[in-house]
This record gives C-alpha cells, structure tokens and sequence, in this order.
C-alpha cells in the first residue's frame, strides 16, 4: 500500500476587477482598506496574444513610459505524454528561458520571473488518482506538489517555486500522474526587466532635519503579501512629506498665510495658539501597473495621484 501526503494550500480567490483601473477596482477591498487578498495564480490564463495586446495598448497610450517594465509571457506546450507505466503515466515539459530571452534580444541576467503557472489537461480512471509535480534544473530535481486529481483542467502556481532568473534559466518539468494520463499541458512563465529603485532625494532620518521637505518612501509591492496581485512594478518610490513649517515658509495656499499670522497673533496675546501649517503634497503623479485579476486575465491599471512630487505648507 503507498500512502501519498497530500498538501493541499486552497488561497482564496483575489476579488480584482478588470477595469483598466482608475484606483483599485470596487471589490479590491472594503472602505478601511483591510480585505485585500492573496491572488490564486493558479488561475492565470492569460495567452500571449492577450499580454502582448495589453502592453500595445498601453505603448500608445503612454508613449513617454516606454522605460516602463513591461512584463513578457512565454510559453511552453506539450500535447500527450512520453510514456504510461504499470500505475500511472509521466510527461515532460522542457523550458529554455536563455533561448527565449536571446530570441527577444534580451540578457536572461537582467530579468526576474514574476509569475510561473502550469495548466495541465487530466484524464483520470481511478477515484485514487494523484499529480505529482518535479522540477528540473542544474542537474538538480525537486519535488514540488503532489495533488489528488480528476479528469479536467487544472492549474497550479510554481511561481515561490521559480522566483529568480538565472538559476532557473532552463530545465524542465516532470509530471507523474497516478491512475490517470495527462492529455497536455502548458507551462506559462511572466518575466520583467529587473528594477532598480533608486531614491533621487536623500532619506532625512527625522522630520526636524528639514523645513518640509520631500523625501524617500519606497513601496515594495513583493515584499506586501496585500500586493501579489501586482506583477509590475516590484517596486516604486510614491515619496512622502515632512519636516517643520516655521512661520511663513513656503505656504501652500492663502489659507495657509492666514493659518501662520493667526498663529502669530495668538503668541503675541499670550494665548494658545493653534497650531502651524503642516508639511502636505501639493503636487502629486499617477503610478502605472499591471496586475492579474480574479479570472487569471492580465491586465493593465493606474493609481492616481500615487507619487509626491511637491510639498508646501498647508
């Protein structure tokens, strides 16, 4: 009798709506912004042609962001299986990123892996049957899921499995399917050029160090499980406001003079005094990105006013 482990990790499903995104979709979150999920990527099923439509669209759109990381879906396809054996039966999925990097006139070096999905198409003949998962690379195998199955489509999310570039620059993946036959199977891989966030203002270490000023505030996308759905940027500096607002300096508006003599007034009576304008944006940009949404499509969206760009007294 073989006894089999079955780790099954169910991830609810992200609630993100296909709207190209003017802030988060309704259904992203509630009003205190706290019921964001974990995307299932399991559920991507995006084709190239659909990911290469997205990113011409935004080409046209926004021809001045052509800097802008725009992530690359390859794919690798196999119909049937090389062999059947006495209990089950294995197919092999091989993958060459070096090659698809080089057709693409790009160093696989200079790019991450944001997304690894693999779809497979099962028949089943037994109630008992189960997918093994093993990955190849650098002469080196691993296990990587053992699922019970049934006839039917299925997905899976390799990406904690793939993160990283050149490690996994080609290999391939063998499929072991108990009681069962894979009919095909698709391994899709998103990649992106590698950013490199660098911060063109210096950090202040306390907010008394400057009369308001803007300063570094770096969002790690990948870092904020909140944040997986996103698969560009990893990463971008949104800026933030801070230090002091002495008596008269750059005020935002009117309001904020008024704000500063009537403080005045109130130290020169002896009374409390309300209090001084605070440092506050006054100028801010919209933050682009692409994300995955709760059908598996990849899309495009914007955030706006996401990044400081000015600070005054308000």
């Amino acid at each position: 009798m073989v006894t089999v482990t079955v780790i099954l990790a169910i991830l609810p499903v992200l609630g993100a709506g296909r709207a190209f995104g003017l802030f988060f979709p309704p259904h992203f979150l509630d009003e205190h912004f706290s019921t964001l999920q974990v995307p299932d990527f399991s559920n991507f099923n995006s084709t190239v042609e659909e990911v290469e439509a997205v990113k011409a669209e935004f080409r046209a759109l926004y021809p001045s962001l052509q800097d802008f990381s725009l992530p690359t879906l390859w794919n690798f396809h196999v119909s049937r299986g090389n062999s059947k054996q006495r209990h089950g039966h294995h197919m092999e999925v091989d993958f060459n990123l070096q090659e698809k990097a080089r057709e693409a006139g790009k160093d696989i070096g200079e790019l991450d892996i944001r997304l690894a999905n693999l779809k497979v198409r099962i028949e089943s003949h037994s109630q008992s049957s189960f997918l093994s998962v093993f990955k190849t690379t650098l002469g080196r195998t691993e296990h990587v899921t053992t699922s019970r199955i049934e006839s039917g489509q299925h997905g899976f999310d390799l990406t904690p499995t793939f993160e990283g570039s050149s490690q996994n620059a080609s290999g391939s993946l063998f499929l072991f399917c108990r009681h069962c036959e894979v009919l095909e199977a698709d391994f899709g891989i998103l990649v992106a050029q590698k950013e490199y966030v660098r911060s063109k203002v210096k950090r202040s270490t306390s907010s008394k160090e400057c009369k308001c000023c803007r300063t570094s505030m770096l969002i790690s996308f990948h870092k904020m499980k909140k944040f997986h759905f996103i698969i560009s940027p990893r990463e971008f500096d949104a800026f933030r406001c801070g230090g002091t607002c002495p008596y008269g300096h750059n005020p935002a508006n009117q309001h904020a003079m008024f704000q500063y003599e009537r403080h005045e007034y109130e130290v020169g009576m002896g009374v409390d005094p309300i209090p001084l304008p605070s440092c506050a944006p006054t100028k801010l940009s919209d933050q682009h990105y692409f994300y995955i949404d709760d059908q598996g499509k990849f899309y495009r969206g914007m955030w706006r006013d996401a990044i400081v760009q000015e600070c005054a007294c308000s």
